[in-house]
């Protein structure tokens, strides 16, 4: 009994999106070359801008993670050190 439901849920499925790339040939046999032509670009576009997004969160991330600079303690004193020298420091009165 469950799969004669599972058959018919696949079915409507596959109606409804048979019905619809019907549709949408149907509609898209109407328009002018020029059209046409628009349509595809546009489709290409879309298609793009959902590879390049994929590509874009996995690169950039990467990008900036490796960027990132690491410090030793030795790098550390370096700065504490200036820090002290330039508490230190007074500057000349006019």
């Amino acid at each position: 009994m469950n799969n004669k439901r599972g058959f018919w849920c696949f079915c409507t499925i596959f109606e409804n999106i048979k019905c619809s790339v019907m549709d949408l040939e149907l509609k898209y046999h109407l328009l002018d070359n020029f059209e046409k032509k628009e349509v595809m670009d546009f489709i290409d576009f879309l298609l793009h801008k959902r590879s390049r997004k994929k590509e874009k969160t996995t690169t950039d991330y990467q990008k900036r993670i490796l960027s990132v600079s690491v410090w030793n303690d030795d790098d550390v004193k370096q700065f504490e050190e200036n820090n002290r020298l330039f508490q230190q420091w007074k500057p000349t009165e006019w």
